[in-house]
Parts: structure tokens; C-alpha cells; sequence
């Protein structure tokens, strides 16, 4: 298959899992139990102090990759100004997930899950322009961050009028990373240290079940660590892991 049919039916498994998940599945309110976090230990006066305080990870992870964009290399400079806008996403989602996180509700989980949609629609800008067309990438990336915005804003405005949506950003956020690593694996690396990819991956899926173990966490540490506070810290190694590939990465 020649780059263009390739890039023509990657574009129509995209819209057709969109459409089909929007069109087989109903819409999933948010969960309003989903702000009882386990750990509500506050600290010389912080609320949630380890949720609010691991946030510190993103930050710390975003600024790594912000100096790398910096020094590495880049065969086009749209490549550099999608890892720009990723970075800069993560360290908006570190405050937007510690405000969030100091009085829980949905209005402020907005503020947290904003930066994320932009971040996750970056990477999958930067993945496109690197492993299949590095003008397409560098197209498609205002585009698919104005769906991860649009997503985000959907469910918010479906939560104010009494029926939330969430369909739109959890395909944001889950097929943008399925494609991510189907891009991985259908092309050939141009730079080294494409390992990075991989453990990013495989600290957000650690980061996922950390989530979902968010209380079984707390109980099996004698409540000293919770789940949620532990995707945090594991979502940020996978971005640290980001930086680091571009820090050290060359062209092959």
C-alpha cells in the first residue's frame, strides 16, 4: 500500500470507531463517587495533600521535556512544536489536577482533564509527523487538539444540563494512544531510543490501574499511599520517560 492509501484507511479506522462507539455505546455520565478519593489526609493545613502534592511529578517531568525540545533532534520543526505544546500541556495538567484536587467536584475535574486531552492529541500529532508524514502531522495537530478541547467541553456542558457525555473524551484519550502505538509498530524508527514510546506507554497503563486501585492500594500500604496518588506519580514517569528519549535520542 503506496503513503497515501495507508494514511487514507488509517483515517477511516479513526472515524469509524468514533462513529461506532458514538452510535453503539450511550453516553456515560460521570460517576459522581468518582471524587471520593481514599486519601483525604491533609498536611500543615492541605487538603488531600498526596493527591494535590504528586501532581509535583508532571511538573517536574514537563519542564524536563521542555528543555529537551530545546536540545533535540528534530528532522522538521513542526515535529519540535508538537512536543512544545505536549510538554506544555503536562505541566498546565499539574495545576489543573492539584486545584482540582483540593476540594474535589466536577466543575474543577474540567481544569485537570483539559491539559490531558491537549496533551494526548499532541503526542499523536508528533507520532503521525514522525512515523507516517511529517506534513500531515504537522496539519493535523490544531485540529486534533481542538477535538481533544471540543471533547472536554462536550462532557462539560452535557454535565451542566443533567446528562454528561464522557464517549467523546474517552476516545480521545484511549484511541489516540491505540494509534500511538499502531504507529510504533507499523513503522520503522527514524531516531534512537524509541524505547522511550514503549515505557511511556507502559506507565500510563500502570498509571490506569493504580487509578481504578485507587482504595486496595490504600488498605494493602496501612494507608500511608493511595492508588490515585500513585497514577500520578507513574503517569508522570511515563512522560519523564518522553524527555528522556528526546534528550538522548539521533537520528538513524
Amino acid at each position: 500500500m503506496n503513503r497515501n492509501g495507508e494514511l487514507v484507511a488509517w483515517a477511516a479506522v479513526f472515524v469509524g470507531a468514533w462513529l461506532a462507539v458514538l452510535g453503539l455505546v450511550e453516553p456515560i455520565a460521570q460517576d459522581p463517587g468518582y471524587h471520593a478519593f481514599a486519601d483525604r489526609r491533609a498536611l500543615l493545613g492541605l487538603p488531600n495533600a498526596a493527591d494535590v502534592l504528586s501532581n509535583l511529578g508532571f511538573l517536574a517531568a514537563g519542564l524536563w521535556g521542555w528543555r529537551a525540545c530545546a536540545r533535540g533532534h528534530f528532522r522538521h520543526p513542526s515535529e519540535r512544536r508538537a512536543w512544545r505544546l505536549l510538554f506544555a500541556a503536562v505541566i498546565a495538567t499539574a495545576a489543573g489536577s492539584a486545584w482540582y484536587h483540593l476540594a474535589p467536584d466536577t466543575s474543577r475535574l474540567v481544569w485537570d482533564r483539559l491539559p490531558m486531552a491537549i496533551a494526548f492529541m499532541a503526542l499523536l500529532a508528533a507520532l503521525i509527523g514522525e512515523r507516517a508524514d511529517t506534513r500531515l502531522g504537522a496539519r493535523l495537530l490544531w485540529p486534533l487538539v481542538a477535538l481533544g478541547v471540543a471533547s472536554v467541553a462536550w462532557w462539560a456542558w452535557t454535565e451542566h444540563a443533567g446528562s454528561g457525555d464522557l464517549r467523546a473524551y474517552a476516545l480521545v484519550q484511549f484511541l489516540s494512544l491505540l494509534a500511538a502505538a499502531a504507529l510504533l509498530l507499523r513503522h520503522r524508527a527514524p531516531y534512537s531510543h524509541a524505547i522511550g514510546y514503549w515505557l511511556a506507554l507502559a506507565g500510563y497503563a500502570l498509571a490506569k490501574l493504580a487509578e481504578y486501585a485507587d482504595r486496595g492500594c490504600f488498605a494493602v500500604s496501612g494507608e500511608r499511599f493511595s492508588g490515585h496518588s500513585a497514577k500520578h506519580l507513574l503517569a508522570a514517569a511515563g512522560v519523564a520517560a518522553l524527555a528522556w528519549m528526546l534528550t538522548c535520542r539521533r537520528p538513524r
